[in-house]
């Protein structure tokens, strides 16, 4: 079981065991890449989407996809947000995803 809280760090919480408390194979990752001041309606939807691909395309956890896709999804604002500034939405941070991704993943 993976959960994400979203916010000003983003946090994944992985359990194997929902039912444990305090297992000592539970893992937390935090997401503190930047993001932009702007959070339109549709990020989550973005994160959401990159959170499938990655775990669809990947052998990594899914902890570890969810927290990729919180990065690509954070620095896809960021992009949108420098040059658009306040107008920026998430249609616009779709354009800086594939460039984000050569970012994050440059031999892939």
């Amino acid at each position: 079981m993976s959960i994400l809280r979203k916010g000003g760090s983003d946090i994944v919480f992985a359990s194997r065991d929902a039912t444990a408390v305090n297992d000592p194979e539970d893992v937390e990752w935090v997401v503190n890449a930047p993001s932009s001041l702007r959070r339109c309606g549709g990020q989550g939807d973005i994160l959401c989407g990159a959170s499938a691909a990655f775990l669809a395309r990947s052998s990594c956890s899914p902890a570890c996809c969810v927290a990729a896709a919180c990065t690509l999804t954070r620095s896809s604002a960021v992009r949108a947000f420098a040059e658009l500034g306040r107008s920026s939405t998430a249609s616009d941070m779709l354009h800086y995803v594939p460039k984000v991704m050569l970012d994050m993943f440059p031999s892939a």
